[in-house]
């Protein structure tokens, strides 16, 4: 069936799925089609409405994977007062901060470290067709006790290189019962240093994870994109923790959002000015 997730003044589904922050969905006869766990779904409308083909029993899954919660309309508004935000909200309003599964996500990031996003939905589409289980649509994320079984060498095969055995060392952590939902009320720095812990999870790598599976709007990425455009906001000379403090205290709740704002008009060029 047809349903409409969630009503905000703008979607645009091009934005949402090309900014970095997942790597499954792919756009067929200008519609997006992905699998996420074992469901299926079209993206069918933009621009205004979330609209999705989906089966009727996974419209509550969607709902939270659309992030039905988070008021875009007044996060973005809240934002435009920032002068040196304006111009970039104008342009790419419509992004959507999508709450995946947390160790989809986790893996997703590990392999995104020092690489760029071609190559790392080539690895990650080879890893689902090789380990993950067949569906009609496709193939679902492996489980952590896939991953957990590997060798290295398997996962060089496939161009993982030397995070291989970081993906496998940190999926028998995850298989073995990690609890991340303790994450999600966690003060933001005492989970961070939490993910960090696994191997692989840099505060970056971290930052991701807690916006794009637990729905942490306090987390603030630092990477290279967001560095540059974060000199033109807060000043330069500043470290990735200085960056990611004067972010916290200037955009609070909204920080994620902004971060995905100024990512993406740094990638594309544009500045905050």
């Amino acid at each position: 069936m047809s349903i409409i997730i969630k009503t905000i003044r703008s979607f645009d589904s091009d934005i949402t799925f090309n900014s970095g922050q997942c790597f499954r969905w792919l756009k067929k006869d200008n519609i997006w089609q992905g699998i996420v766990k074992d469901k299926f779904a079209k993206i069918t409308g933009e621009y205004q409405d979330i609209h999705i083909e989906c089966i009727d029993e996974d419209y509550i899954f969607w709902q939270n994977y659309f992030d039905n919660l988070y008021d875009y309309n007044s996060a973005s508004d809240t934002l435009l007062e920032d002068m040196r935000l304006k111009n970039i909200v104008n342009a790419y309003r419509g992004i959507i901060l999508l709450r995946q599964p947390f160790f989809e996500t986790l893996i997703s990031f590990i392999i995104s470290a020092n690489n760029n996003v071609p190559r790392i939905k080539s690895i990650i589409d080879k890893l689902t067709k090789k380990y993950g289980k067949k569906i009609t649509m496709g193939y679902c994320f492996p489980e952590p006790s896939d991953l957990a079984k590997l060798k290295e060498e398997d996962l060089k095969e496939i161009g993982c290189g030397y995070r291989s055995k970081y993906i496998i060392e940190t999926s028998k952590i995850i298989a073995a019962g990690y609890d991340y939902r303790k994450l999600i009320d966690m003060p933001l720095s005492d989970a961070r240093d939490e993910l960090c812990k696994l191997m692989g999870v840099g505060k970056k790598v971290a930052d991701c994870v807690l916006i794009f599976s637990l729905g942490r709007k306090d987390a603030y990425p630092v990477d290279t994109w967001v560095r540059k455009a974060s000199v033109d906001l807060f000043g330069e000379g500043l470290t990735d923790d200085e960056i990611r403090k004067k972010a916290n205290e200037r955009f609070g709740n909204n920080a994620a959002l902004a971060q995905q704002y100024m990512f993406i008009a740094q990638r594309e060029k544009k500045t905050v000015d």
